[in-house]
């Protein structure tokens, strides 16, 4: 059976990394978070002078820092979310090994967006399964201050509150503009 991470990664993404290029005025600083083995925090780094990736499946995580080498990445190990601690994951699918969801409980680090202390923003865009309010709330300083273009996957099934993300960024003055694939893209 075929792993839909991967395909996602080799189909997906370079059509998702093109759109979003688009909306994007400026390519000084990206965060990205569900960098699974890679291939997004790559393609965005050939673009953006620093790219923030987060993944909080360890095995991806090992994979992901063979994969940037010495990239304009930095790799984090942990989740995104409004909170700082700690948190688990669990995987959702058998088959997709970019399919992790958060938990309560565990020992992965919880890092919120705003903690980076970033001089400047240019784009948040999260594949995080379900935790994209929780991290748009720990980014609210950074989003306030920057007005990045936030990206973020909306499924159904994996993401139900995409109406409060939507709330959310509106009442930030943030508009719908459109989705590549399963994500949609705000300015």
């Amino acid at each position: 059976m075929s792993d839909p991470a991967v395909n996602n990664a080799q189909e997906i993404v370079p059509d998702q990394v093109e759109y979003l290029l688009k909306l994007c005025k400026e390519k000084h600083v990206a965060v990205q978070a569900g960098g699974w083995q890679g291939d997004a925090p790559l393609m965005l780094a050939l673009h953006f002078d620093l790219v923030y990736t987060y993944e909080p499946a360890i095995e991806n995580y090992g994979e992901l820092v063979k994969s940037i080498d010495d990239q304009n990445i930095i790799p984090m190990f942990g989740l995104l979310s409004d909170k700082r601690g700690t948190g688990g994951v669990f995987k959702n699918k058998k088959n997709n090994s970019g399919d992790y969801r958060s938990k309560e409980g565990g020992a992965i680090p919880r890092y919120m967006i705003d903690d980076l202390g970033l001089e400047q923003c240019d784009l948040i865009w999260l594949d995080i399964q379900g935790d994209e309010w929780e991290a748009l709330h720990g980014a609210s300083r950074t989003i306030e201050e920057f007005h990045p273009v936030i990206g973020f996957e909306h499924s159904p099934k994996k993401c139900p509150q995409t109406h409060d993300v939507d709330q959310l960024l509106t009442s930030l003055g943030y508009e719908y503009v459109g989705h590549s694939h399963l994500d949609r893209f705000y300015v």
